[in-house]
């Protein structure tokens, strides 16, 4: 599963590093820019995570929505393919 998010401008690298260091803490597989090298200041904020397994990709995802340093955190969404 990948989770992407979106940090606040207003968070501080250091809060940011934080963040990243505490998903993978959490069992986050990688933490990464969305757009790696983009000197545009939004899409720098974008960032991926992501987690193998589904379980703990909720709870990163719950971690996420609760931090001050994060604006939006959201799930990939789930596709299926239809014969």
């Amino acid at each position: 599963m990948k989770i992407q998010l979106k940090f606040k401008a207003s968070a501080s690298e250091r809060s940011k590093d934080r963040v990243a260091a505490q998903l993978k803490r959490r069992g986050a597989d990688r933490v990464r820019p969305l757009f790696p090298g983009d000197e545009d200041e939004e899409f720098s904020l974008l960032h991926v995570v992501d987690c193998e397994d589904q379980d703990v990709a909720d709870k990163l995802l719950r971690y996420l929505k609760r931090s001050r340093a994060v604006e939006f955190a959201e799930g990939e969404a789930r596709r299926r393919l239809i014969k």
